[in-house]
């Protein structure tokens, strides 16, 4: 089982890079969002949630004698970073965020549910446990995020119309 246990490691430094790459993307997004308050106050909540598990993750691979990738760190930054080049800036950024931020809730839900399998056939409990509040929370991002894209894009859609849009340039 050593083989399925390395994996299990190398799947927690991949889920620690994801969290701080949420949080990066978070940090970024919410100074963006002074016309949709109920949405930074959320994501502003949902980064908090990814710093506390960061943490929880990073402890985790602690006590197995790992430690975090920086390599993966990195690369997840940089992904980060070009999907807010890609859809940062615009006047539509509000839109494309949600939705981008979807696609990526969904990503880390799946990640989550493979990573507590394996922990649950490592037999590490507190890493099932971690994984398994991830996925609830992960699952409550996913939806609230889905049933937030038409209204934010109504919203957005009529503030443009008004003259009234979101570009800061």
């Amino acid at each position: 089982m050593q083989q399925a246990k390395d994996t299990m490691i190398a799947w927690l430094r991949d889920a620690h890079a994801m969290e701080q790459a949420t949080v990066d993307n978070q940090e970024r997004l919410v100074s963006h969002l002074e016309h949709y308050p109920e949405i930074r106050s959320r994501f502003e909540q949902h980064m908090q949630e990814s710093r506390m598990r960061a943490d929880k993750l990073e402890r985790h691979l602690k006590d197995l004698g790992a430690d975090t990738s920086t390599f993966k760190e990195m690369t997840t930054k940089f992904a980060s970073m070009a999907q807010q080049t890609i859809t940062g800036g615009s006047s539509d950024e509000i839109v494309k965020q949600v939705v981008a931020a979807a696609a990526f809730e969904e990503f880390e839900l799946a990640n989550f549910k493979a990573l507590a399998t394996a922990a649950e056939l490592n037999n590490e409990p507190a890493i099932k446990a971690t994984c398994d509040e991830a996925v609830r929370d992960q699952e409550e991002m996913v939806s609230w995020l889905s049933q937030q894209i038409p209204p934010i894009t109504r919203e957005y859609l009529l503030r443009n119309e008004q003259g009234r849009g979101d570009a800061k340039h």
